[in-house]
């Protein structure tokens, strides 16, 4: 991938980007790309030489790196940081590199950067799938594993929230517990995903791949929220799936409320997150509907 510099960013800043491309080892796959859409994938194969990015995406990469480094250096003794592991399954040999794995505990443990409200409902379904790919991983390496957690560093967190709000983070940085899947469970997701990965590699044709999943999408529903004048978010319980349940509450408040409507959003598309929907053959159609 060629790394841009559009906005003639500090060459320190490019530099240090430059200096920590990512690597999945001697592998067919990575933990990460095994959970990614078997589309983007197979694009990201097709595309690698035309690939670009610029330096100003890559701001929270560079952070992530940061991140790592200081887990690195201060690790205790009875941690394994940084450290890859390689199984070979339905004839791909998979990857994965745990932040900090703790064998004598069986505590695999993952760093985060996120915005607050993103672990509002508990860890992303990608980052569980992660974890649970890890532990297989570290079995198969002979490594017990017993307990999985993230430790959440907030970027937006706001101590006045915090004060304010039973349902915010007490404090910027927290440890969430990961549930672990049963060992078939595991199993069975890892050779699912490298199979419809393959899959994807193998047909001559991108349209003969399904297009990518609402969730893979990263979809938020239209909603149409309940407001109040003064206020900046939706009163409690004022999100409403129709227009027509948002009218009936509305009904039900002072004048000083109003309807306010929020379109939905297909985040990994339209955000950024997605380097190859250039090429993509539904993204198009994914921007009309």
């Amino acid at each position: 991938m060629r790394l841009t510099n559009n906005l003639n960013l500090p060459e320190a800043f490019v530099r240090a980007i430059q200096a920590h491309p990512y690597s999945k080892g001697e592998s067919d796959i990575s933990c990460t790309g095994l959970i990614k859409p078997p589309l983007m994938v197979r694009l990201e194969h097709d595309y690698r030489d035309e690939l670009e990015e610029d330096a100003s995406d890559r701001i929270w990469a560079l952070r992530g790196t940061i991140i790592h480094h200081i887990i690195e250096v201060g690790a205790p003794d009875d941690c394994l940081p940084e450290t890859r592991f390689f199984a070979k399954v339905n004839g791909w040999i998979l990857s994965g590199q745990a932040d900090a794995y703790f064998p004598k505990e069986g505590l695999i443990q993952d760093w985060k950067e996120t915005g607050v409200y993103s672990t509002r409902e508990g860890p992303k379904p990608d980052w569980v799938a992660q974890l649970n790919i890890l532990a297989y991983l570290i079995r198969r390496n002979g490594g017990e594993v017993n307990r999985l957690e993230i430790v959440v560093m907030y970027r937006d967190w706001k101590i006045r929230e915090a004060k304010r709000s039973q349902n915010y983070p007490e404090k910027r940085i927290c440890k969430l517990p990961v549930v672990l899947w049963p060992e078939d469970k595991i199993q069975e997701y890892i050779e699912t995903r490298i199979e419809l990965h393959k899959e994807a590699l193998d047909v001559p044709e991108i349209t003969m791949i399904p297009e990518c999943t609402p969730e893979e999408r990263w979809e938020k529903p239209s909603v149409w929220a309940i407001m109040k004048k003064g206020r900046k978010s939706a009163i409690p319980n004022g999100l409403h799936q129709t227009k027509e349940d948002a009218e009936i509450h509305l009904k039900e408040l002072s004048d000083q409320h109003y309807i306010e409507f929020r379109p939905g959003e297909r985040t990994r598309c339209e955000e950024g997150y997605c380097v190859v929907k250039q090429w993509c053959p539904y993204f198009k159609q994914v921007g009309d509907n």
